[in-house]
């Protein structure tokens, strides 16, 4: 789906994302360190669309059978 925002909104392709993420300024899937443990473990995510200055484009599923149930039971 990021490929089709990029299409429509006619901007360059984003650069492949770097191990190192001060290299990392404009790409798909940044890699975030989000928890560090005592013992030096890292809980790791990643930033579907990142430009660094500009914007973070995190993308979802969606499940439309969840979905299906939240509305119909949602009296």
């Amino acid at each position: 789906m990021p490929c089709l925002y990029i299409q429509v909104l006619n901007v360059p392709k984003p650069d492949p994302a770097h191990a190192d993420n001060e290299q990392n300024a404009y790409v798909f899937e940044r890699r975030v360190d989000r928890y560090k443990y005592s013992n030096g473990d890292e809980t790791r995510g990643f930033i579907d669309l990142y430009k660094r200055g500009c914007f973070v484009l995190e993308g979802k599923q969606f499940n439309s059978h969840l979905a299906h149930y939240s509305l119909a039971n949602n009296d």
